[in-house]
């Protein structure tokens, strides 16, 4: 377990990189990357010292700080904990407002724009119809599951 947390906490960052050939990210998934290397940074470090065999009150209080860091950015990982069934709701939404940007594109189109303006506009509906489907994910999920709260009694 505890080489398994070095390695991810190593190579965690690195799936999350740009590579060359990939377009560059926008400035609203950097601070998303950032904010899961800092979750996962937190919990691998709650791990790692978890497994001290035995603690002083600087280690205990060490990892209070680790587990409150990592409830203060694990909402970055919430649009992965939704269910089936909100899942289907955020498909559903999704598909109805694309419909809705088809209509409008189709209008925009027949205004003769040009092909730069129009392909803003697409990427704008695309950023939009994403932030529904994240809204709606986050919205509806939880960490409601044991493990997440055992760890809150493990300094206790």
């Amino acid at each position: 377990m505890r080489n398994l947390c070095r390695l991810l906490l190593a190579a965690f960052p690195a799936a999350l990189s740009r590579t060359s050939n990939s377009p560059a990210m926008a400035n609203r998934h950097k601070v998303l990357c950032h904010n899961a290397i800092l979750c996962v940074r937190y919990l691998t470090d709650f791990i790692l010292m978890a497994q001290y065999r035995a603690h002083t009150p600087a280690t205990i209080e060490s990892m209070k700080n680790s587990l409150r860091d990592f409830h203060t950015f694990k909402d970055v990982f919430l649009c992965f904990r939704a269910c089936k069934a909100v899942k289907a709701v955020a498909k559903k939404a999704s598909k109805d407002l694309q419909e809705e940007h088809s209509k409008l594109l189709a209008s925009e189109s027949s205004q003769s724009k040009t092909l730069s303006k129009h392909q803003k506009i697409m990427q704008e509906l695309q950023l939009e119809t994403q932030e529904l489907v994240h809204d709606i994910l986050t919205r509806r999920a939880n960490y409601n599951f044991p493990k997440m709260h055992l760890i809150l009694h493990f300094a206790d």
